[in-house]
Parts: C-alpha cells; structure tokens; sequence
C-alpha cells in the first residue's frame, strides 16, 4: 500500500466510525485500491433479474469428467456473443489480458490481468463491456421483431386475400362483420408482437434504449489478487462452476442456505444437512493449541473409530488440533458439523471438495452470526461461543 493509499485509507477508517452499522454489499469497492494500476482481478457480473439468457446446463454431475454428459452450459447466441465480447476487452485496452472466461446461464465470471497502468478505472471498462453487450442484444431483439412483423405481413396478406374475394360476394351485413374481425386480428397481431420482444423487456425493470432491458444487472463484484496461489483457486473456481451448479439442483435442499434456523433461542445460518444436528453419537471436538504432534496423533487416533462407527464430530476447527482430526474424520467418510464466525450468503456455496460430502449428508455448516462480505476478526470470545454452542449441540440438542 503506499502513503497515498495508506492515508485515504485512514481517513475512510475515521469517517467508518460516524457512518452508522455497514451495510454488506457484493458491489462495494475497495477504498484505498487503485484500480488502473497493475493487478489482477476477477470480475463477477450477473444478468438483469437473474434471467437465464446466456444459456442452459447441461450433463449430470455423476458423469465421469471429461465425458460428453458432464456438467456444462451449452450457451445461446446471446451468451456466445457475450463471450466473445468480454475476448475482444483486450482490442479495447491493449493493457488488459483476458485470462479465463466463465458464462453460466444468469451470470459471468472473468479473470482480467491489468498488465501496464490503465487510463481509466477498470470501472470503465466494465461499463464499456456492457453497452458493447447491450448493442448486441438490441440488434438481436429487433432481428427477431423484424421476422415476427414479417411473418405477421405474411398472414395478413393471405387473410387480405381472401377477405377480398370473399367481400365481392358480401353483403353489407358480411362487411360489418369483416371490419369486426379485422379489429380483432389487430389485437391478437399486436399481443403476437409483445410476445416476441418479451425476451429482451424485463416486467418491472426499466427498458433500455428502443424498449429493450439492460443484458446485466447493475454494478459488479471484484476480487483483487493479493496471494501467490489465489489465481489457481480462481482457475479452478471457474472451470468447476457448472458441476457446482449441476450438484445444486440435483440436491437443492442439502446446497439451501438457512438463514433463520432456530437453535438454543437463537438463529443461526446453515448450510448442509441439517437432519446431522438429530443424530445419535455427536461428539464434540476440542483441542488445546498448545498440543504438540504426538498429542495430536493421539487424538486423531481416538477419535477415527467413533467416526467410522457413525459419530458426528461437532468443532469450529481453529486449533491444529481441531483441525487435524476434523480432516482425518472428513478423509474418513465421517459425518461433520462445522460452526463459523460468520453467516451465509444467500447464493453461498461449499468448497468444491465439499460438494461431494454435502451432497452425501455428511457436511453441516452453522453460524450464529449474520453474514458479511468482510473478514472477521476472530477474537477469544467468538471461540469460546462456538466451542460453547459445540457442547450443547452435542449435549442438549
């Protein structure tokens, strides 16, 4: 961070304290980032409403990977155009690499690598991206417009036809009855033609230019790489999202997240099989930080046969200790229940070497605070909440 940054940031920190709670938000930028300097960032976008434009999954998720019925998004034109827009930023910006790409139906993931000092806020050149996707939705809806009112001429012209031969023989009542059906054809021409653009107009959302709703909500999420491993991670993130995806709606309610899961007087958040919290044999999990590794083998070791024997093991898993037999249990096949210091996101999703446990019923996750997009600072008194709450769930729930 240099002085400059380091002062801004400061200075946010002493406005923080009179600006009232912070409220969490997936679309907040950093205070104190320069965001046309050299970094690496992923940026996450989703479409206007949710809407699943950019196309639909396919596969299962017990497919080998690899194979053609493995988890993955088969995009619309919509969608392959976007991709192919959000390839073509580095035309734009020759500072900018685009390292990875991910299009799921309702939203996108990108890796972008600001190589050289940018000369405008990345903000602008997400801003770019998405009248360029704009642009290219307009043209597709009034395409589509173009063929409905052309083939709405068509018909028309064959009822007009007909109508006229039929009128040489008409009568005045036969007319009148003509001019009654002709005003009847309009409306249901009319509605036919608000169906075709339906795609593009969200009800409730505010159309944009020629009546056509924004392809992307508004704002976006970014993340700054700051680790040395973080951008594998994000590789891997994105090429496995699908699969996520896939797992979710294969089992929906062992992927929900509970946001007001009463327990002990208190709502907690969950994530995971909450039927574990009702099993017979939960064991609580807790390990001084001051054992050396033999002590923690030991434990390891007494506690491997209660797992394998069907007891879940109940830890918020900060100690080396906590840690060590919670992993050996997890590599076990064990059932666990894990407690965090903070809440879940609505749209939250377990580690991917956790989906396949979560979707066995093997992986709880609770927390008895709200959620935040912020770090926690983990203090001896949340440690010692969670290890209380441990106890009862073992004991009392």
């Amino acid at each position: 961070m240099t002085e400059e940054q380091r002062k801004k940031h400061e200075k946010m920190q002493t406005k923080g304290s009179f600006a009232g709670t912070a409220k969490p938000s997936m679309l907040r930028r950093s205070d104190y980032h320069d965001y046309s300097s050299r970094h690496m960032y992923m940026i996450t976008m989703t479409t206007n409403g949710r809407q699943p434009l950019f196309g639909t999954l396919q596969g299962h998720p017990d497919a080998p990977e690899g194979s053609a019925d493995y988890p993955h998004v088969a995009l619309s034109p919509l969608g392959q155009a976007v991709a192919r827009e959000w390839a073509g930023i580095s035309g734009y910006y020759p500072q900018i690499k685009v390292v990875a790409t991910c299009v799921m139906p309702d939203h996108l993931h990108g890796i972008l690598f600001v190589q050289e000092q940018l000369p405008v806020h990345l903000g602008r050149v997400i801003a770019g991206f998405k009248q360029g996707c704009n642009k290219i939705w307009r043209e597709m809806s009034e395409s589509r417009h173009g063929m409905a009112t052309h083939k709405d001429e068509s018909r028309h012209g064959m009822a007009t036809h007909k109508d006229e031969s039929r009128h040489e023989m008409a009568t005045h009542k036969d007319e009148s009855r003509h001019e009654m059906a002709t005003h009847k054809d309009l409306v249901l021409v009319g509605r036919d033609l608000i169906a075709a653009e339906g795609a593009g107009v969200e009800k409730g959302t505010e159309a944009g230019e020629a009546g056509v709703a924004p392809v992307f909500s508004q704002g976006y999420n970014d993340r700054i790489l700051l680790e040395k491993d973080q951008l594998e991670v994000w590789m891997k993130y994105l090429r496995e999202n699908p699969f996520r995806l896939a797992m979710k709606r294969a089992h929906p309610d062992l992927f929900r997240v509970d946001t007001a899961l009463p327990l002990f007087g208190r709502t907690f958040s969950a994530m995971g099989n909450r039927f574990l919290l009702q099993r017979p044999g939960r064991l609580q999990v807790q390990c001084s930080r001051s054992l050396n590794k033999e002590q923690i083998e030991e434990r390891v070791a007494a506690f491997l046969p209660k797992v394998k024997s069907g007891a879940v093991l109940v830890s918020p898993s900060y100690s080396e200790g906590e840690r060590a037999v919670m992993r050996a249990a997890f590599e076990a096949g064990g059932s666990l229940i894990v407690l965090m210091e903070k809440g879940f996101h609505q749209l939250e999703k377990p580690p991917r070497h956790f989906f396949d446990a979560c979707a066995e019923g093997r992986m709880l996750w609770l927390s008895p605070y709200a959620y935040s997009n912020r770090e926690v600072k983990l203090t001896r008194a949340i440690c010692l909440e969670l290890n209380e709450y441990a106890r009862r769930i073992c004991e009392e729930g």
